[in-house]
């Protein structure tokens, strides 16, 4: 199962890209998030870095746990790749946070004033899906090949 998971990534990632197609922000952007959060617990998963809570439930942002994954993934990095890794990784901490943190407005919208598809409608979010799909890709296949790496 653990060894599926960054497929499953890939899989939102494409289905990120589809939405972006089909003029659907908010389910671009939601969909990215979905990428972002099961790359890092792939490599995560891969590190045998725990994120579970103490109550057994499973976050969606476990940014906090990427410094501890850079640590580990040191060994298996050449001298000249340590410092773009680390940049990189701190930017997929910072793309994990931004979007699982507007999860809920992806998803449902804003309370009593607009849906998902409202809010994050026409220019409001065309531009800003954009860059986070194309931020999340960038992040989603460097992970990818870190994990790669690491077998």
């Amino acid at each position: 199962m653990k060894a599926r998971r960054i497929e499953d990534a890939s899989e939102r990632l494409y289905a990120a890209e589809s939405r972006l197609r089909e003029f659907d922000y908010a389910g671009a952007m939601l969909e990215a998030q979905r990428c972002i959060e099961i790359s890092v617990k792939s490599l995560l998963d891969k590190l045998n870095i725990e994120y579970k809570m103490k109550d057994g439930r499973i976050p969606h942002d476990v940014s906090d746990k990427i410094p501890k994954a850079f640590e580990k993934i040191k060994p298996f990095l050449e001298d000249w790749e340590i410092n773009n890794v680390r940049i990189e990784l701190a930017r997929s901490a910072v793309l994990l946070r931004l979007l699982t943190s507007i999860r809920g407005y992806l998803e449902y919208g804003v309370n009593d004033l607009a849906g998902s598809k409202e809010t994050f409608g026409s220019i409001f979010a065309e531009k800003l899906a954009k860059i986070i799909v194309d931020l999340v890709k960038t992040a989603h296949w460097r992970i990818s090949g870190l994990i790669t790496k690491i077998d």
